[in-house]
C-alpha cells in the first residue's frame, strides 16, 4: 500500500504509521534498524531504496529517504509504503521542498524506532566529514557512496 500526504510535518507522518500499523496489521516489532536515506534526486532514492528492499528480506528496517525538492515554498511532502509495497519493511520518502530539508535531524527524529541502531546512508553526494553533519550525528553507523 501506498499513502500521499502532502504538505504534512514528520509528526504527522509518524502518526500515519502508527494508524496504518494499528487498522492494516502493519508492525514495527521485530525491525532490527532505522536507515536513514539521504539522496539528491529520484533516481538516487529509487536506487537505494532497491538495495535497501533487497537488505531487508534478512534485515526488516524502517527505511527513511530524505529528498531536497527545489521550490519556493518551504514545506513536507511524504509517501509511505508499507505491505507488498515495502517488502519486510516500512518505507517513508520525504520530498523535503526549498528549505525544509536544511535540518535532516529534525526530520527523521519523529520516526525513528525506539530502541533500534540508526545508520544513516549517503547515496549521492556525500559529504567530507559524514560524522559532523546532522543525519551523520544521530546515527551509530555512516555508509556512504561515491
Amino acid at each position: 500500500m501506498i499513502n500521499h500526504i502532502a504538505d504534512t510535518t514528520s509528526a504527522q507522518v509518524g502518526q500515519q504509521l502508527d494508524q496504518l500499523r494499528g487498522t492494516s496489521g502493519v508492525g514495527a516489532l521485530g525491525r532490527v534498524l532505522t536507515l536513514i536515506i539521504v539522496a539528491h534526486t529520484e533516481g538516487g532514492v529509487r536506487d537505494a531504496l532497491e538495495a535497501a528492499a533487497g537488505a531487508s528480506r534478512a534485515h526488516p528496517s524502517r527505511i527513511i529517504a530524505v529528498l531536497p525538492v527545489a521550490g519556493e515554498n518551504a514545506r513536507l511532502d511524504a509517501e509511505i509504503r508499507t505491505g507488498s509495497e515495502a517488502g519486510a519493511s516500512e518505507i517513508v520518502i520525504l520530498r523535503a521542498h526549498a528549505g525544509a530539508a536544511e535540518n535532516v535531524d529534525t526530520l527523521v527524529t519523529p520516526l525513528l524506532l525506539p530502541d533500534t541502531p540508526v545508520v544513516t546512508w549517503w547515496i549521492q553526494n556525500m559529504p567530507e566529514n559524514p560524522a559532523a553533519t546532522a543525519a551523520g550525528r544521530i546515527a551509530q553507523r555512516r555508509i556512504t557512496t561515491t
